[in-house]
């Protein structure tokens, strides 16, 4: 499998390039170049990042699916007695990972399995908050990604 961009352009030096919201976190920021990136001979991706303080990173990994309105107007999995109702979107949350930081350049693989599982074929989104030791956690940055 694969992990490609979408929404931005591709860096000229890898094959996949994603980057989130650089400036939504003061001490957690996407590295300049890219921030996923795949790599030739292991399956899955490279998340690098930028920490201002040791602690830890917790990513979640989310997809958007196709669901049906309630009659209270929340959106959820559709069932055979809802399935005619008006469609919505919903987030689903797959999983999550953490990973240890040291102040400075950071990066985490990613295999693309979660719960021992590989992800399908789609669109993800990969969040990232930062924790550090005094128990203080960023803003959630985002990223979206491709799995072919």
């Amino acid at each position: 499998m694969r992990v490609a961009s979408y929404g931005e352009p591709k860096a000229a030096n890898c094959r996949s390039h994603i980057t989130g919201d650089r400036g939504a976190i003061p001490h957690l920021t996407a590295k300049s170049g890219g921030s996923i990136a795949t790599r030739k001979k292991t399956s899955g991706a490279t998340v690098g990042y930028d920490d201002s303080q040791a602690g830890t990173t917790t990513f979640t990994v989310t997809q958007s699916q196709q669901g049906v309105k309630s009659t209270k107007g929340a959106c959820g999995k559709p069932t055979r007695s809802t399935n005619k109702r008006k469609r919505c979107t919903y987030t689903v949350i797959l999983g999550t990972f953490v990973h240890s930081d040291v102040p400075g350049a950071d990066h985490a693989q990613f295999t693309e399995r979660i719960r021992g599982q590989s992800l399908k074929r789609g669109k993800y989104v990969l969040q990232a908050v930062a924790l550090n030791a005094a128990g203080q956690h960023s803003s959630a940055v985002t990223a979206g990604f491709q799995v072919k």
